[in-house]
């Protein structure tokens, strides 16, 4: 099997854990959720993919913590480690954590850049991705000024 093959499967089966083989996680279709809602499910997922696809593969949870710099959205953001869920914001308790490669902070860019375009900010989002055996939970809180 090469590289390219190997690379598949793992993408497949991040896939799979995160959205497993009988319940998937809510999407805008499946769903009546409001159009603002929507978008930040879709990118909340794409970050939690890319936090998947770094992260060891014992762990069981993984947790993100997003910021906006001082000169605010538009201008990139402040990323926590990659830690597993628990963890205080941007203070590591242990080694146990992941620096966010480019992947994730592409995606993360996207989440910036749609708030930006939407005339709205926050003050912290904090995503979680929980392992509850075969599947993935994800989750997103916004903390507001």
């Amino acid at each position: 099997m090469g590289q390219h093959e190997r690379e598949h499967l793992k993408n497949m089966n991040i896939l799979k854990r995160i959205f497993g083989a009988s319940k998937p996680v809510a999407s805008a279709s499946q769903s009546k959720l409001s159009q603002d809602e929507a978008w930040q499910i879709a990118l909340a997922q794409e970050i939690s993919i890319a936090m998947l696809r770094q992260i060891p593969e014992d762990w069981t949870s993984a947790q993100l913590v997003l910021e906006p710099t001082e000169n605010g959205l538009g201008t990139g953001m402040r990323h926590s480690a990659i830690t597993p869920q628990g963890a205080d914001g941007f203070r590591l308790k242990d080694a146990q954590f992941a620096t966010p490669n480019m992947e994730v902070m592409a995606a993360t860019r996207k989440l910036e850049l749609a708030w930006v375009k939407r005339g709205s900010t926050f003050k912290r989002v904090t995503i979680t991705a929980v392992s509850d055996g075969d599947d993935w939970q994800i989750k997103s809180e916004c903390e507001y000024d």
